[in-house]
């Protein structure tokens, strides 16, 4: 019986990636891998890397005042505008309003907020003031907020202002530091250069929904008397200290701020013994 013939050869399929389909042809290595996923911004940034208490927003900023000893009041409130102009640089105004008069002095200027690590930044900047308060000082509308931005309410000074910040993250923790030098240029009928130094630092607990307590201090240069002011400040104090206890919201669309203004030493204070202060500030984010 003869034998049977031998199988034939199975063919061979090519290493590498299958064939095309038919009527296709592919050139190259192939389409590249999706890229990975970009990492979320950490708790309490922004998308474009900076704080949220840094970024681009429009709103307005409010203040009132009670004296226990006499039972006055005094109010403030104030438009105030951050805008984005560059990565990280904004220009920043404020337009200053109040009961007894239309207008305060406004402020334009601008400044940029460098991030140092990933949870460090700092900002530089600075800004100018127009001297449209002419006759009268309005100074009682910066007792609200403890004399800081006293500037905006003086007559007859043309204010060049720095703007200098710190700001740190860690956790849950929120750290804060403001360094502020106002220089009051005289104008008009007023002969004689004054000035005020704004510092303050803050700590806050929680980034999105968060409180905690601002400790700020006001220091005027000498000379800060009469007849400019020395109704608020007695003639060889020239510094007035206080806390701030504060409730903050920060979400993707807008900002609140709730707060209390405690005055600590002579002139505006001790707290509630002689006066204290109610802050309220709101608006859009547009960063």
């Amino acid at each position: 019986m003869a034998a049977p013939p031998p199988p034939l050869p199975q063919p061979q399929r090519p290493l590498g990636p299958p064939p095309p389909p038919p009527g296709q042809h592919q050139w190259g290595p192939g389409p590249l891998p999706p890229p990975p996923p970009k990492p979320k911004p950490l708790a309490g940034v922004t998308e474009s890397g900076v704080p949220f208490t840094q970024q681009g927003r429009i709103g307005i900023d409010t203040a009132a005042y009670l004296n226990t000893e006499s039972d006055s009041a005094a109010a403030s409130f104030n438009i105030v505008a951050t805008v984005p102009v560059a990565d990280h640089t904004f220009i920043e105004a404020i337009m200053p309003l109040g009961i007894a008069f239309p207008w305060g002095n406004p402020t334009v200027g601008a400044h940029h907020v460098g991030r140092v690590t990933n949870k460090l930044w700092i900002t530089g900047g600075g800004s100018i003031g127009f001297p449209l308060i002419e006759d009268n000082d309005f100074l009682g509308q910066a007792i609200p907020r403890a004399l800081w931005n006293a500037h905006l309410y003086a007559s007859n000074i043309l204010p060049l202002q720095g703007r200098f910040g710190i700001e740190w993250h860690g956790g849950i923790v929120e750290l804060r530091g403001q360094l502020e030098p106002s220089l009051w240029i005289p104008v008009g009928r007023n002969d004689d250069v004054h000035g005020a130094f704004y510092h303050a630092i803050e700590l806050q607990l929680g980034h999105g929904i968060g409180g905690g307590l601002r400790v700020q201090g006001v220091a005027f240069g000498p000379g800060y008397g009469e007849p400019r002011g020395s109704r608020l400040r007695s003639d060889d104090d020239y510094y007035q200290f206080a806390l701030s206890p504060f409730f903050a919201v920060n979400r993707e669309l807008g900002f609140l701020r709730l707060g209390l203004m405690l005055p600590i030493d002579e002139g505006l204070g001790p707290a509630f013994d002689k006066s204290w202060g109610f802050l309220f500030n709101t608006g859009l984010n547009i960063d």
